[in-house]
């Protein structure tokens, strides 16, 4: 059993076994929509349970959706444990599809028209298809209200932009406020890749098992603009190596800007941070790879992922030390920190360290002038390191 099958194995156990491949497949996809959240299930039990006997399973459960930046809760309701019957829906706190039409249901919902348990996939293609139909039930209230009519107008003029429908989830909360999430076309593929941080709480839990995901939630609480709280979300990897959304410092939404030109303004914002990052991590590429290349077999560790340091055994006329270089966020223009550690001298019963600060370095040079400075500087510092260590701690 995988690490996933072993912490989808509680919940599981909640269902029937005719059941079970169905919710796996709803907590197995990580591609639901625009979020960076997965579904969640609540059901009544725990765990199954035994009635005069027989074992007991959860008949009905809550389906936690991510959409526009809040979270659906609808209850799928069987009955009499005959899963060969389609389930029931309760779209709790939400006046959609109270009574629907049996044509509404063939014709936008066929999985649920044609349900078929044997097929893994037939609850989530259900829950894919109700929420296509709530979308578009939700800018049907947004096309049908006056007092919204601009913010249509501006939903319009943003799908005959460069956005797409399906890159923009709306909804029209019960207290009249207007909620948009809006995924930004941006090529993130160039970024560095994502290193999954050591976890001690749950060493199985993975931050971002799904693609990159940069997403701007608008929330117009007055539909005369008045109030509009703006917020950009981005999925694990992108914090981690564009920065989170508060050190981005996006704008701030006013009535005087129109929609799509506020999401191109942003959309730029995020492909200029990626390009000074990628540049950033090309540049740190090619340091390290042009030093392990001059150094070769002296080169003890090194970071191929980040490139972020490397640490080599240097020599001079037989005189070791170890070096560490160490590059930083704002590479170019702050010069890598060159640490050297005596391999033959301690300092309170550590091996004595100096820091190398006054090495040559200019922020234009390419990474191969600025690793051959280094390395000539380094032939001059390592037998005066040593003097020193000798002169002042012991052996």
């Amino acid at each position: 059993m995988n690490n996933f099958e072993s912490s989808l194995s509680p919940v599981l156990g909640t269902f029937s076994p005719i059941l079970r491949e169905n919710i796996k497949e709803i907590l197995n996809d990580v591609d639901f929509g625009l979020s960076s959240s997965n579904l969640k299930i609540n059901s009544n039990l725990s765990k199954a349970s035994y009635n005069n006997y027989a074992e007991t399973y959860a008949e009905s459960f809550i389906v936690e959706i991510p959409y526009a930046g809040k979270r659906l809760e609808w209850e799928i309701i069987f009955k009499d444990d005959d899963y060969s019957f389609a389930p029931d829906f309760d779209f709790i706190n939400d006046l959609f599809l109270m009574d629907p039409d049996v044509n509404v249901i063939s014709d936008h919902i066929p999985s649920l028209a044609n349900w078929n348990i044997k097929n893994s996939k037939s609850l989530k293609n259900v829950l894919r298809e109700l929420l296509l139909l709530y979308k578009a039930h939700q800018v049907m209230k947004l096309q049908s209200e006056n007092r919204y009519s601009r913010l249509f107008t501006e939903y319009k003029n943003l799908i005959d932009s460069d956005i797409s429908e399906n890159d923009i989830e709306i909804c029209v909360d019960s207290n009249g406020a207007v909620h948009f999430l809006i995924g930004t076309v941006v090529d993130f593929s160039c970024l560095p890749p994502y290193v999954q941080p050591a976890r001690t709480d749950k060493e199985d839990d993975v931050l971002n098992p799904h693609t990159d995901l940069a997403t701007l939630k608008l929330s117009f609480l007055k539909p005369d603009y008045t109030k509009v709280q703006s917020n950009l979300c981005l999925s694990p990897r992108l914090c981690q190596t564009i920065g989170n959304a508060s050190n981005l410092r996006i704008p701030v939404y006013n009535k005087e800007i129109t929609l799509p030109n506020y999401v191109s303004d942003i959309t730029k914002l995020l492909k200029d941070r990626v390009q000074q990052v990628a540049n950033h991590h090309r540049m740190k590429n090619e340091y390290i790879t042009v030093l392990v290349t001059r150094c070769g077999s002296t080169i003890i560790e090194y970071d191929n992922l980040l490139f972020s340091k490397a640490t080599l055994l240097f020599s001079v006329n037989n005189i070791y030390a170890i070096v560490c270089v160490v590059i930083g966020n704002k590479f170019p223009q702050e010069k890598p920190k060159v640490t050297l550690r005596s391999v033959y001298n301690l300092q309170n019963d550590k091996p004595f360290l100096q820091n190398l600060d006054n090495y040559p370095y200019n922020t234009k040079w390419k990474p191969a002038d600025m690793i051959k400075e280094l390395l000539n500087y380094l032939q001059e510092q390592i037998p005066k390191f040593q003097a020193t260590a000798q002169h002042h701690f012991s052996i």
